[in-house]
C-alpha cells in the first residue's frame, strides 16, 4: 500500500475543525486521511489562490474541503473546511 501523506491544517481550517463535535471531528479526520492516501481522489473542481497555485476542492461527507498536495514534504495541506 502506498505511503500516506501527512495531513496539515491551516489555522483557518483548524479553527473550524476544533469547533466541530468530537464525532464530526473524527468524520473529518477520516476524510482528510483518505485524501492523503495515494492514489489521490480526483477533485470535484479547482480554484486558484492569490499566488496562482491550483487548489483542489472536494465535497464529501457533508463538507467542502479545499486543499493542495505538496509532493516534496509529502503533505496534504487543508486550507479551508466548510460544513455544508
Amino acid at each position: 500500500m502506498p505511503e500516506r501523506y501527512e495531513p496539515v491544517f491551516s489555522a483557518k481550517a483548524l479553527e473550524v475543525f476544533l469547533q466541530l463535535s468530537k464525532v464530526r471531528q473524527r468524520k473529518v479526520a477520516k476524510i482528510v486521511y483518505q485524501l492523503a492516501t495515494p492514489p489521490f481522489r480526483t477533485p470535484d473542481y479547482f480554484t486558484r489562490d492569490s499566488t496562482g497555485r491550483a487548489l483542489s476542492n472536494v465535497v464529501i461527507g457533508g463538507y467542502l474541503l479545499t486543499y493542495w498536495v505538496d509532493a516534496w514534504p509529502q503533505e496534504v495541506r487543508v486550507i479551508d473546511l466548510v460544513e455544508l
